[in-house]
This record gives structure tokens, C-alpha cells and sequence, in this order.
């Protein structure tokens, strides 16, 4: 009756069925060992398809930026990704900033790809997103990857795993780097030498 769909303990049920809808859903995204789909994408188109993405919910204070090399995002080469994948991978990023009070309020969010050796002599695309926000603190760094840790209280603990996750598949890896009260950036590698290696751009 009406009364029982207004009532206090209705609310908690809706809230507690959702909130398990998101546990199960994403811990099956987690579990989940399909390959992704891969196509040649181009990084830039990436990185401009991830900020509009960012741009359709902007926090309000904050700054969009996207940083490129010389000559612009167009000269960073085509990678051979899972599109959907790598903007979830972004995306969840700043959410996950959002959701644990991380947002730089009023600041600014860069987001923007280079071109870098790594330790071993060979080229990566580096594709990044860095804010100056109150950045993380220095004893959660090596735990946000481990499932079902969240210092958010309604949080699953997924969603950077996953992240993870997604990430291997790819070949590639995230490293994050921050500094508390200063800044937070988030890196996505992906390796060049076996493109290069086929000739391709």
C-alpha cells in the first residue's frame, strides 16, 4: 500500500538491492575473462573523445584541459585498444576522484597523452589524466588495487581493479603518483615496440 512505499525501510531496501546490483555487476566485470575487442585507434581521438566524456558531467570550479605534444594530439600514433575499454578505464578514474572528495574544487584536470622510453630503452604511449586537487594518501597508493578496498563508504572496491584488469589485457600497465594535498596523476602505458616493430603508425 502507500503507505509501506513511502515508509523509512522501503528506502533502505531500494537503496541496499542497488547497491548490491553494483557490487555483483561490477565483480562480474572484475571476474570476467573475455579479451577485449581490439581496433587501431588513434590515442589523440582518445584523449579528446575521454574529455568530452569528462565535460558532459563537469564539477563545477573545475578546468578541462587537454595537454599534447608538440604539434598537437594528432601526432601521438595509433594504438591498438579497446576504444570503450580505455575511456571506462579514464572514466573511472576521475569518478572514483569525485566519489572520495579527491575532485580539485575549484582547480584543474589535464588530461593528455606523450611519447616516452621507459627503463628498458623502448618507446611508450603514455596517456594521462592529473589533477591538483588533495591528491592520495601515501599509505593508500598500494592498496587501491586491491579488490573490495574503498575508502568510500558507499563504494565497492571495483572499480580501480578493474581498471587493472583492463589494462593487462592491453598489454599495458597504470601507475599512479600523487602527493597528498598537492596533486594526483594517473598513468596509462601501453608499449610501441611490437607496432613499430609491423610498421605501423
Amino acid at each position: 500500500d502507500k503507505a509501506l512505499a513511502t515508509s523509512p525501510f522501503t528506502t533502505v531496501i531500494v537503496d541496499e538491492v542497488n547497491r548490491l546490483n553494483k557490487v555483483v555487476t561490477q565483480f562480474l566485470d572484475y571476474a570476467r575473462s573475455a579479451p577485449p575487442e581490439m581496433v587501431d585507434y588513434k590515442a589523440g581521438s582518445l584523449i579528446e573523445k575521454t574529455l568530452q566524456l569528462f565535460r558532459t558531467a563537469p564539477t563545477p570550479g573545475v578546468r578541462m584541459e587537454a595537454v599534447a605534444p608538440v604539434g598537437g594530439l594528432s601526432t601521438l600514433p595509433a594504438i591498438r585498444v579497446s576504444p570503450e575499454q580505455i575511456q571506462q578505464v579514464l572514466v573511472t578514474r576521475q569518478k572514483t576522484e569525485n566519489e572520495e572528495g579527491r575532485e580539485p574544487a575549484p582547480g584543474l584536470v589535464e588530461v593528455g597523452g606523450r611519447l616516452e622510453g621507459n627503463n628498458r630503452g623502448r618507446r611508450e604511449l603514455q596517456i594521462f589524466v592529473e589533477d591538483n586537487g588533495v591528491g592520495i594518501a601515501r599509505e593508500n597508493i598500494d592498496k587501491i588495487f586491491i579488490p573490495f578496498y574503498t575508502t568510500n563508504p558507499s563504494g565497492t572496491g571495483l572499480g580501480l581493479p578493474i581498471c587493472s584488469r583492463i589494462m593487462e589485457a592491453h598489454g599495458g600497465r597504470i601507475d599512479i603518483v600523487s602527493e597528498e594535498g598537492r596533486f594526483a596523476r594517473f598513468t596509462l602505458y601501453f608499449p610501441l615496440e611490437t607496432r613499430e616493430a609491423k610498421g605501423i603508425p
